[in-house]
């Protein structure tokens, strides 16, 4: 089989990149399904040579012939520019080093330029979509506020789910949104693959096991109701209301612990003294990806309040939920969009909110102490859909009837 060309202006280095563009990409390449890998890599993280040549001896040794180069960050029009040249030129020597037939472009970017080059070179591409990029940006206000601008981007948006030779999304919602022309008619395969998680790495596993967390902190939350929140403190998540059914759940179970997985400890220590929590019984750590699986072993609840339904989150499906419903983790779930609430009900074991006004949170707060234990029967309710496994399955079906 002919190799085919992976573009991501965002890095593999990264926590998100590694769990979704490269565990994939090196499950493909080991079925078969040969890969060359391209990405823009941020500056901060080729600074850890350690994790540079860990990865490189992993694309190597499944056989990815893996190119980088370096991510210009900011936000100015000269940056941007000169990250998509720098993909596109990248992009277009691996397609002709390997003669590749077809191009997997992740995201709006990398789908600009396998455009650009199925054009000019003839190929068929892939639009791994990853949401709606242009609705995420208006709701932050920050890019297309002039009509005539918001105007050429939506043309150009159309062009991509037009003419690529498969549209990949995260969510049914957006798949169906595709489907029914909102973009125009799609030429190819309309396919979902939410994010997903090794199923093998993320499982429920005993205390004594859980080698790369601290001693003081296995001894601390061992055989305790611990409430977890993972991830930054951002406009996609509702953190004080986070902080608030958390600190509740602490003022009803005293025995209870919150653990906080996240580089953003002043940020969350903050929101957290806003609520008046017992902070010698929050702990908030930074944890790398390949440590991920045994920390979340410890949480009985994760707390996942996101933000209400919108047009842009049609597109969205948080990165941890399959991680959560891998390791047992009952999880309380609000916002993003109904598809995420319903694998939430459908997976079971957790408990969904419809607002989280003061009511709700301390009703949820309630539910929450009175159940101590995880739920590891969610891992087989979930596993066809969200587990890395079955994300590699569709991937391949789709790449090899393209081919």
């Amino acid at each position: 089989m002919r190799t085919t060309v992976y573009l991501s202006i965002e890095g593999i280095l990264g926590h998100l990149g590694f769990s979704q563009v490269f565990r994939v990409v090196e499950g493909l390449a080991r079925r078969g399904v040969p890969y060359s890998l391209v990405s823009l890599e941020r500056e901060k993280d080729l600074r850890d040579e350690r994790r540079v040549a860990t990865i490189a001896d992993r694309a190597k040794l499944a056989g990815i012939d893996w190119a980088w180069g370096v991510y210009r960050e900011g936000g100015a029009v000269s940056f941007v520019a000169e990250n998509m040249a720098r993909l596109g030129a990248m992009a277009a020597r691996q397609v002709l080093r390997h003669r590749s037939p077809l191009i997997h472009a992740r995201g709006y970017h990398g789908a600009l330029a396998a455009m650009g080059l199925s054009t000019s070179l003839r190929r068929k591409w892939i639009f791994d979509a990853r949401g709606y990029w242009i609705d995420e940006r208006l709701e932050e206000k920050r890019w297309f506020t002039n009509p005539r601008a918001l105007a050429v981007a939506r043309a150009v948006e159309r062009r991509l789910f037009t003419s690529s030779d498969a549209v990949v999304t995260l969510t049914g919602l957006q798949a169906e949104d595709v489907r029914q022309g909102d973009f125009g008619r799609p030429k190819g395969e309309v396919l979902v693959v939410p994010t997903c998680a090794d199923f093998d790495e993320f499982r429920p596993r005993s205390i004594d096991s859980l080698s790369l967390v601290p001693s003081d902190i296995r001894e601390r939350l061992a055989g305790k109701l611990v409430v977890g929140v993972v991830g930054s403190l951002n406009r996609a998540y509702l953190g004080p209301q986070t902080a608030r059914l958390a600190t509740q759940v602490l003022r009803r179970r005293p025995d209870a612990q919150v653990l906080v997985l996240s580089g953003q400890k002043d940020e969350w220590t903050a929101a957290f003294a806003a609520e008046a929590a017992p902070l010698d019984r929050v702990t908030i750590v930074r944890v790398d990806h390949e440590a991920m699986p045994q920390w979340l072993d410890l949480l009985t609840w994760a707390v996942l309040l996101l933000a209400p339904e919108s047009r842009a989150k049609r597109g969205a499906m948080p990165t941890k939920l399959a991680e959560f419903f891998a390791t047992g983790i009952r999880v309380c779930a609000h916002g993003c969009n109904h598809e995420v609430t319903d694998w939430v009900e459908r997976v079971g074991g957790g408990m969904v909110l419809s607002t989280t006004d003061d009511d709700a949170l301390e009703h949820a707060a309630a539910h929450i102490s009175t159940v101590d234990s995880t739920d590891p029967t969610t891992r087989d309710r979930a596993s066809a859909h969200f587990s890395l496994k079955s994300g590699i399955n569709r991937y391949e079906r789709l790449i090899r009837s393209l081919l």
